[in-house]
Order: C-alpha cells, then sequence, then structure tokens
C-alpha cells in the first residue's frame, strides 16, 4: 500500500481526530445544550442550518432574522431568493401543524430498525420542497448526531452522488459510471471495502463518516481544502452573520474543537488558500501543531 492510499489513511485519521469530519455537528448539539432547546426546537435549529449550510445565517434564522443571509456553496441553489423563500416555508408549513416536527417524522420513531429509519427519514426529509439527496442525506445526519434520532446510515447515498465517486476515484480505478441499481451496488461494494480497510487499520470508519472524508480528499487532491478548513469556514461565517448566539457558537467550538485549530484563539479568520494548495502542489498534508 503506497501513495495515495497511504495519504487517504492519514487524512481519514486527522479528520476524525481534529473533528474537522462534520465539526458543526458538535457545536449545534452544545448550543441546543447551552440553551435548553426542547426536542422540537433541535430538529427546528437542524433545518435551519440546512436551509442555508452556513452556521452565521442558520442561527440568524433560527432566532427570527428575515432579511438576506448567505448561503453556503452546498445550498448554492436556495442563492435564489424565491427557491429559498419556498423552502423556509415549507419548514414553516410543518412547524405550523398540530404535531409539528416530531409528528411529521413519526415515522422514524415508530420504527424498530435504525438502517430501515434511515431510509423512511430520507423519503420523509425529499418530501421538502428544496430537498434534494444531498440535502436529505446531510439533514438525516445531523438530526441522528444532534437530536438523537434513531436511526444509523445504510450506504454513502451513490445514486445521483459527487463527492464521495469523486474521493473513490482517487483510490479505485475503473469505478462503473451512472445511476443504475448495478452501478450504485457496485459502489456500495467499493465503499464498504474502503470502510474495511480503513478499519484494518484501526481506524474508527463509520459509513457517513468515510463518506465526508472521500468528498474532502478529493478536494484536498484538486487544492480545495486541508485539515481544518471547514473549522475555519465556520469561524468565517459566524463572523461574516453575527446574531444573539455568535458568542455562544465560539464558547461551544471552544468546548468542542481541538483548540490549536481555532482561528479565534491564535489569530486567524476563515480558510487559508495557502494551506489548501499545498497537498496538491507539495504532496503534505499539514497540521496544526
Amino acid at each position: 500500500m503506497t501513495g495515495v492510499w497511504e495519504d487517504y489513511i492519514k487524512f481519514h485519521q486527522l479528520a476524525l481526530e481534529t473533528r474537522d469530519v462534520d465539526p458543526t455537528y458538535p457545536v449545534l448539539k452544545q448550543l441546543a445544550f447551552y440553551e435548553g432547546l426542547t426536542p422540537e426546537d433541535r430538529i427546528r435549529l437542524v433545518m435551519r442550518f440546512v436551509a442555508y449550510y452556513h452556521l452565521g445565517s442558520g442561527l440568524a434564522s433560527f432566532l427570527g432574522e428575515t432579511g438576506p443571509l448567505p448561503c453556503a456553496t452546498e445550498r448554492r441553489g436556495h442563492r435564489d431568493d424565491r427557491k429559498l423563500q419556498k423552502h423556509l416555508g415549507a419548514l414553516r408549513d410543518v412547524e405550523n401543524t398540530a404535531g409539528g416536527w416530531h409528528g411529521y417524522f413519526k415515522p422514524v420513531f415508530d420504527g424498530n430498525n435504525p438502517k430501515s429509519n434511515w431510509e423512511t427519514l430520507q423519503l420523509r426529509l425529499l418530501d421538502i420542497y428544496g430537498n434534494g439527496r444531498w440535502a436529505s442525506y446531510k439533514t438525516a445526519e445531523i438530526l441522528w448526531k444532534v437530536c438523537g434520532f434513531p436511526v444509523e446510515a445504510s450506504d454513502m447515498g451513490h445514486a445521483y452522488s459527487s463527492g464521495p465517486r469523486q474521493g473513490l476515484d482517487l483510490l479505485i480505478p475503473n469505478l462503473p459510471r451512472g445511476n443504475s441499481k448495478g452501478v450504485v451496488r457496485d459502489l456500495d461494494t467499493a465503499s464498504n471495502w474502503v470502510c474495511a480497510r480503513l478499519r484494518k487499520e484501526g481506524l474508527p470508519a463509520p459509513v457517513e463518516e468515510v463518506e465526508t472524508t472521500l468528498c474532502d480528499f478529493h478536494a484536498l487532491a484538486t487544492g480545495r481544502y486541508y485539515v481544518g478548513h471547514d473549522i475555519d469556514q465556520m469561524l468565517r461565517q459566524l463572523l461574516d452573520v453575527q446574531s444573539g448566539w455568535t458568542r455562544r457558537a465560539l464558547d461551544a467550538r471552544f468546548h468542542t474543537l481541538p483548540h490549536r485549530y481555532l482561528g479565534e484563539i491564535y489569530g486567524w479568520t476563515g480558510p487559508d488558500s495557502g494551506r489548501k494548495r499545498a497537498y496538491r502542489d507539495a504532496g503534505k498534508i499539514l497540521e496544526r501543531t
């Protein structure tokens, strides 16, 4: 095992150790704890965050801000305000029903198989205007990790996926193309093999986190990422869109993320373009010490 595989294994290990794999999740969970949010409001916080996939905007929206708020690249479709407002309207429609979000997601809680519940949750999320495959997958994962939904990811969501496929392409040559059931089955097999290979190295490899590190490893290889990037991006979002919970969010970062990766302590305010290019141009996977 040489070259790109060694690099991916090192990258995956560092991503988990630094909590740069979806670092917003522990911050949202800590915020919900600080504020004593009810289970219903925890879900509402998650749904507002994913509407923008921008923590500053998500917190401002949750607290009642109605003005224009930026959307991250992952939600660039919502930069069309008509689409965003239609999505937010769909969220409010659920919130205003007698059962609220817990009523909407009741079929998930009625099931007794976490992986089957995951599939049920995906379908419920896809029924909300503005949620495609990616948004439904990520929202399901956050509802699981932040709100304690009784689910477990069954796969990487390869049907019509892009990011995890591109990461797999770097590790395994000649993967099939397309979105037929057979192709998706082959991609699932390849993904499971990657997870098994990581576990053989003694590393945690839950499928939903390997999905993320595969996406991020492709971004690393193309000069768009480094270990700690998403922690830095979160800081930039919090500084760009401030709200009544900005200070609380920074405090949540302090109590959930490695201090050496916190720009608010050491003097940077967002992603570093030079660090993004370090692996692409020099093969270096940078760490903060």
